[in-house]
């Protein structure tokens, strides 16, 4: 059977997505990915890119799946109940010969801010467990393997080695002091208001990337499996799961609701610049129309649930996704037609990517 027939007319690249909810329901998504180029507003705003980007399903991770990161989240969400903000930068030190600064990342009334470290290492001397000074640094990547977290090896426990759930690819997570490790790693990326002081200190794990779905607080929103569930209702989600499971930014960057476009950005010390400024497009989220077979038409509003800033690449990433329930799946549809309203005039008058 034939897939259905797409028309899109916006300026942006359209993936359908056939998915389930969490009643196994057929579901519908339809998801707009718009790709624009940086420049700091002094030169203008964000300039669309003639080449637009394909969405990334399946996530693009780090590195290793067993001790990296994700770069760019899984695409294929069903729905987010709020904006996700995200930044992929590596700070850099405003000036030569620094051992530790500060940096940030705004969008709207969304703030994450950290302090940079060079490496350092714990000593151990009569007191017990001391920091190294910190060496010279020049640029940090701003991923959860730089933050504090981790695995402690030097402990064993009934399941293994004790970890940091919220960050387990991180580094300076330490169970106890009974089993110091000489020159054990420190995290490069701390929270300015929580900084450790102590072999043991935890504290919460400061990101600007996306979050895994086994990482705490977010493995809690996923529900309760348990044999109740696997008599009852598997292969359905579990009655408790929570939708903002969905939701992958850290908890700062996480908008309260959705943003809407032309909120101001700014990122201090995690650019080319010390200090870029610009803001999000000024556009109508995107419409979509789907045909069904029966004749029926459905007319979809898409909402603006993702924001990726990559000052490493100088993109920036819009994610409009919508959603709806279909009765038997893909064949239901025959036609899907995607459009705005007033993006292409206000985009007409911006210079074009080449």
């Amino acid at each position: 059977m034939g897939h259905p027939k797409v028309t899109n007319t916006t300026s942006f690249h359209f993936e359908p997505l056939f998915l389930q909810d969490e009643e196994m329901r057929p579901l519908f998504v339809g998801l707009v990915k718009a790709a624009f180029r940086i420049q700091p507003d002094r030169f203008g705003p964000v300039i669309p890119m003639k080449e637009q980007v394909a969405a990334v399903l399946a996530g693009e991770l780090y590195g290793d799946p067993e001790t990296s990161s994700y770069k760019y989240e899984p695409e294929c969400t069903p729905f987010k109940m709020n904006t996700d903000i995200v930044l992929i930068a590596n700070a850099r030190a405003p000036n030569q010969n620094m051992t530790q600064f500060d940096c940030g990342f705004r969008v709207g009334d969304y703030i994450q801010t950290a302090k940079i470290f060079g490496d350092r290492f714990w000593r151990k001397n009569a007191l017990g467990m001391t920091m190294s000074e910190p060496d010279i640094v020049t640029e940090v990547p701003l991923i959860y393997e730089n933050a504090f977290g981790g695995i402690d090896t030097s402990v064993e426990s009934k399941h293994g080695h004790p970890f940091e759930q919220k960050n387990p690819v991180g580094k300076g997570y330490h169970k106890n002091s009974n089993t110091c490790i000489e020159d054990a790693p420190l995290p490069n990326i701390e929270d300015p208001n929580h900084l450790i002081t102590h072999y043991t200190d935890c504290p919460t794990p400061v990101g600007f990337g996306f979050t895994s779905p086994n990482w705490l607080p977010r493995r809690l929103l996923a529900g309760t499996y348990d044999k109740k569930w696997d008599n009852d209702r598997s292969p359905k989600l579990p009655v408790d799961f929570n939708p903002l499971f969905f939701n992958a930014s850290p908890k700062k960057l996480m908008a309260k609701g959705y943003l809407q476009g032309n909120e101001p950005v700014q990122v201090y010390n995690a650019s080319p610049w010390s200090k870029l400024k610009f803001s999000l497009p000024d556009i109508t989220a995107p419409n979509i129309s789907v045909k069904l077979k029966t004749g029926n038409v459905l007319k979809l509003k898409t909402i603006l649930d993702t924001v990726v800033v990559n000052t490493d690449d100088m993109l920036l990433f819009l994610h409009y996704r919508c959603s709806h329930v279909l009765k038997r799946g893909a064949h239901d549809i025959s036609e899907i037609d995607v459009s705005t309203t007033d993006s292409q005039n206000k985009l007409s008058a911006v210079t074009r990517d080449i």
